[in-house]
């Protein structure tokens, strides 16, 4: 049974064991093939393919779950990213400066004759 998913995020949780070492407990015989030169049996064959096949199955299909999972984080995170890049002018700094202190700023800019006209045109 799969463990329940994060509660924040809704990530698959690891087992509460994640280091546990391959269970390559095939039994005594096993275990006799593994300490001699005796050759393996046709069954000792069979059972060794079929006990490391589920193992990998079960690898593979962990894999595919993160990649799934990766995937819909990497189109989260460019959504979020194209979302910020849409909205950067908002954020611009300029735009907290009040502005009374950017009519300052450009009123200097013009030279004297067009600030006297141009004071005279907004009363």
């Amino acid at each position: 049974m799969d463990p329940p998913p994060c509660l924040k995020c809704g990530a698959p949780t690891r087992s509460r064991n994640p280091e546990r070492p391959i269970p390559f407990a095939l039994g005594a015989r096993h275990h006799q093939l593994l300490n001699s030169n005796e050759p393996p049996l046709e069954t000792d064959l069979l059972s060794m393919q079929s006990f490391v096949s589920a193992h990998l199955s079960s690898l593979d299909s962990e894999i595919s779950g993160l990649r799934a999972r990766l995937k819909q984080l990497e189109d989260k995170r460019a959504e979020l990213s194209s979302h910020l890049m849409q909205n950067t002018t908002i954020l611009a700094p300029l735009r907290r400066i009040p502005p009374e202190v950017l009519g300052e700023i450009f009123r200097g800019r013009y030279p004297p004759f067009a600030r006297a006209w141009m004071e005279a045109g907004s009363t």
